[in-house]
């Protein structure tokens, strides 16, 4: 595992959190739509990367980034676009024709569109927007296909962006119609929304929180005393630096909270004071000298 900050770690890169990922296929397995609420690097989008990669049988996964979307139909326009060109949906495309002919229905207002398995030219379609294409997508696909969960990242932002480039109505009216696309979806299609700010923070500055109290939040922690162990240890050994169990427990003991961002700059800084030194090996007193230059770093 590579000491990766500032990037998304994905494949040998990203630390399992198993009892998180083990709750989000609980909950959609139950049918549940999911907000997963954490504050800033706790490693939301990395779970949502590592769901993306590695589905269980049965699942697909769509990841989908809408941090810059000032619209509703800017909004929509991405998550369609990205369901129908990504592997998920290839997959299934594959397997039924109806799939591959859908997708020549419900894109009408884009003139020509590539994915790597097919290549469609259509007329435009002006009438049609790209909330109402992506709605037919998700009323008309097949559960018996799978589950397909998409994961839309930096939601609450994309409201903040309506309601200041449109105001406070278009907001709620966003609001609003994604709370009816999670209803009239197929039961084969799930949400899974995520983000840097706070959900319900944001809506009840606009309206009532019942636009979405149908999402189960999933809280995740910061790691437990064993996971940030069991990773503090699995980057120093990828460094090849020598250590006590003591020494790591004094430095969890120096944290508030132990994200694995806060204990990768940690690392990143201890490699760089030992390759300056010299030597590999970390003592108490180390950590302690480190500290000045890791709230630096943290800043």
């Amino acid at each position: 595992m590579k000491n990766i900050v500032g990037q998304t770690p994905r494949g040998q890169d990203f630390f399992p959190r198993d009892g998180i990922i083990n709750r989000v296929y609980r909950r959609l397995d139950g049918g549940a739509h999911i907000f997963l609420a954490a504050p800033r690097r706790v490693g939301k989008t990395s779970i949502m990367r590592f769901l993306e990669d590695n589905p269980r049988k049965g699942y697909h996964f769509v990841y989908v980034i809408t941090e810059s979307a000032h619209s509703s139909e800017e909004f929509f326009q991405r998550l369609l676009e990205e369901v129908l060109k990504s592997p998920a949906i290839g997959q299934l495309a594959k397997k039924k024709e109806n799939i591959a002919s859908l997708v020549k229905q419900v894109i009408g207002r884009i003139e020509r569109i590539k994915f790597p398995w097919v290549e469609v030219d259509m007329e435009r379609k002006k009438e049609e927007t790209f909330h109402a294409s992506f709605e037919k997508l998700t009323q008309e696909y097949d559960q018996e296909e799978g589950t397909l969960t998409i994961m839309i990242d930096e939601f609450p932002q994309t409201v903040e962006n309506i309601k200041v480039t449109h105001g406070s109505e278009e907001a709620i009216r966003f609001l609003r119609l994604n709370r009816e696309q999670r209803q009239k979806a197929d039961q084969g299609i799930r949400f899974l929304y995520t983000g840097s700010i706070g959900l319900p923070s944001v809506v009840k500055k606009l309206t009532s929180t019942s636009v979405i109290n149908d999402l189960n939040v999933i809280d995740i922690p910061p790691f437990s005393q064993e996971e940030a162990r069991k990773f503090t240890q699995t980057l120093l050994d990828n460094y090849q630096v020598q250590y006590s169990p003591a020494t790591i427990d004094h430095l969890l003991n120096m944290m508030v909270t132990s994200t694995s961002t806060q204990l990768k700059k940690y690392i990143v800084s201890t490699h760089t004071f030992y390759n300056n030194g010299g030597t590999k090996r970390i003592r108490n007193n180390s950590w302690r000298s480190q500290t000045h230059y890791c709230q630096h770093l943290q800043s």
